[in-house]
């Protein structure tokens, strides 16, 4: 006997365009009906997903996605061929676990500590930067802020050897070219070699033979018992880095850490350098004046050679972070694929399905518009806990494995910033950028106190 239950199914977003999916709903008119319906199907330009992708807003479900269910990552054909086929987000299954777990490794024996005094240098060196542009006009701080997220990897991955970290900062162009590759989202296939994709490409090659040039020569030095590291850094963690699989020790290979590389490259320094723009924007239009005090003089209260300890845990400047990255999601999602046949609220989802998961919809909050770091501190603060109300480093397998260098970015970056410089309104108001990330870019100036 057939049962008289209907069959639940989800909603459906129209006006699906031949090419271009639904690319014309995707504004304020998407956001008002997904945020409304929850969970809908979507589809995206074709030379991106050919496939249908049910898009979850509802934040209970984003945390049952990301933490629970089988799933992989799931990118865009081009953006695996910038990102490299060995890099952790591209790899899946076992391969995605053992690099991850490698990986991981690394970068725990690589403590920030050692590095501090270096951030100082950078963060002051790109401040003093705008405090010179400043004098001749208004600036926009992105192009100045990449490049101080830039070096600071560069100096995260070889500050060990200042030769191969000077070797990896020169690349810089370079991966100025290659994120702006993955800017061309809508550019069909057909039209690569006419896009900002193929040079995208062309520069990653370029990268590519530097930083195996430098795998080279730190496997040199690690031969040389005679050598002493400047500090303790990422490329030689992962160089030595190891785990037991079946009897075997498993090591990371020099393409797979060179991949790493790229994808920290591009991922840290667009979106680190995001947050701190909008930090100067909060602080120029944003934050409360009893706030702005607060964060003054506790990041006033530091030694000039504060400790790892010291910068990371100051309640006031902690919040501050977390409270821009809530309100401004730097990356606004991500997309993932079913590992096998799941059931989804009552619905029956084969494997392969595609889903598309809203880290950005999943951060508001009361009265989301207001910027408050009581969110973060007291009574009324965030469940810190629960990653349904905040999970800007994503949740799960596929968490960022860098948010710990990418907090120590920015709080250092922000310290020196108050502690020795000045910010002034420009003429125009903020912009908001949302390729290839969020942020909020004001102009201002910059002049030392």
């Amino acid at each position: 006997m057939e049962s008289s239950r209907p069959a639940k199914s989800f909603y459906t977003l129209p006006n699906a365009w031949p090419i271009l999916g639904n690319i014309q709903m995707l504004n304020g008119t998407f956001n008002d009906i997904a945020a409304e319906i929850g969970v809908l199907w979507i589809r995206m330009p074709s030379f991106l997903f050919k496939e249908r992708m049910l898009h979850v807003e509802t934040p209970e479900l984003i945390h049952l996605i990301l933490k629970k269910l089988d799933t992989d990552s799931v990118w865009p054909e081009r953006w695996k061929r910038l990102l490299g086929p060995e890099s952790i987000p591209v790899v899946s299954g076992a391969k995605h676990k053992r690099l991850r777990g490698l990986c991981s490794q690394a970068i725990k024996k690589s403590t920030i500590k050692s590095s501090l005094p270096k951030l100082q240098e950078l963060a002051k060196l790109c401040l003093e930067d705008m405090v010179v542009a400043s004098q001749a006009a208004e600036i926009s701080p992105p192009k100045f802020l990449r490049k101080f997220t830039y070096d600071a990897i560069c100096t995260f991955m070889a500050g060990a050897d200042p030769a191969s970290e000077a070797k990896l900062q020169s690349l810089f162009e370079y991966s100025l070219v290659h994120a702006a590759g993955f800017g061309d989202f809508f550019v069909p296939e057909w039209m690569r070699w006419w896009s900002g994709l193929q040079k995208g490409l062309t520069a990653r090659q370029k990268i590519l033979d530097g930083i195996m040039e430098v795998i080279v020569e730190r496997r040199r030095l690690l031969d040389d018992h005679d050598w002493v590291p400047a500090t303790t850094d990422l490329l030689s963690s992962m160089l030595q880095s190891k785990i037991s699989e079946n009897g075997e020790e498993l090591y990371l290979k020099d393409s797979e850490i060179a991949d790493s590389f790229i994808t920290m490259m591009f991922a840290g320094m667009e979106t680190t350098a995001s947050v701190i723009s909008s930090i100067m924007h909060v602080f120029l239009y944003e934050i409360s004046e009893q706030d702005m005090k607060s964060v003054v003089a506790e990041v006033e209260s530091l030694g000039p050679n504060f400790s790892e300890t010291d910068i990371l845990e100051l309640p006031y400047l902690d919040a501050l972070v977390k409270e821009t990255m809530r309100k401004w999601a730097t990356i606004p999602g991500g997309w993932r694929s079913l590992s096998k046949n799941t059931e989804f609220e009552g619905v029956d989802l084969p494997t392969g399905t595609l889903l598309s998961v809203s880290y950005e919809r999943g951060h508001l909050h009361r009265e989301h518009e207001v910027f408050k770091l009581s969110r973060f501190m007291g009574d009324d603060a965030f469940d810190k806990t629960n990653p349904k109300e905040f999970i800007p480093f994503g949740a799960g397998p596929r968490m960022c494995l860098g948010n710990n260098l990418a907090s120590a970015e920015i709080k250092v970056f922000v310290a020196e910033m108050v502690r020795g410089f000045d910010l002034r309104k420009g003429s125009k108001p903020s912009v908001k950028i949302t390729i290839p990330s969020i942020m909020m870019s004001p102009f201002l100036t910059v002049s030392r106190k």
